[in-house]
């Protein structure tokens, strides 16, 4: 995390040596400490910037817990990266976003993999068709493409996944469960 090759170069360092001198930490008594952030396991946090030897500057999280052991007082010291943190909360957030829209939208979408088999679909999508959810998982999209309309979509469909084209859009009939058939436009 902090971008040493070997421990050696943190071997008999004080710990004030490389924490910012402008740091809280740094003066505060045991009394103090209570202002700081608390991790999960309850130990007092703090958070700072940890200048790398490459020059590269790393937002940590760190908490210190003393312990006595064999007559000597010692701490340890965990150090977290924040950037990683960061990262799986936005990745997230994004997640939550992204399936809340998945969801709310009012047209139909269904996710495939390459083979054409449903993977995900929407409510909106699962109304149109009449199938639930559960139902339209596994199905492949030629079981609801109405056969006459099926060889043009699969075409578009396999260029698509081996890589000739980015999109397609095609205006075609689904057939709903119950044999009913209409008109969409597919991108």
């Amino acid at each position: 995390i902090l971008g040493f090759d070997s421990p050696s170069p943190l071997h008999h360092r004080l710990l004030t040596e490389l924490i910012p001198a402008e740091h809280p930490c740094l003066g505060m008594g045991a009394a103090d400490r209570s202002t700081l952030g608390t991790s999960e396991q309850g130990t007092p946090v703090c958070e700072f910037r940890f200048d790398t030897p490459s020059g590269v500057s790393i937002p940590v999280q760190a908490s210190c817990l003393p312990f006595h052991d064999a007559g000597r007082d010692l701490v340890l010291v965990t150090i977290r990266d924040v950037r990683r943190q960061e990262r799986r909360r936005v990745t997230r957030d994004g997640d939550r976003r992204y399936r809340a829209i998945f969801n709310a939208a009012a047209i139909g979408i269904v996710q495939c993999d390459t083979q054409g088999h449903v993977i995900e679909s929407n409510p909106a999508l699962q109304r149109m068709l009449g199938y639930s959810r559960e139902e339209l998982r596994g199905m492949h999209f030629r079981d609801f493409t109405h056969p006459e309309d099926l060889a043009a979509d699969a075409a578009l469909f396999n260029e698509m996944v081996e890589g000739k084209r980015d999109y397609y859009q095609i205006e075609l009939r689904y057939t709903a469960k119950g044999d009913v058939t209409g008109w969409v436009r597919l991108t």
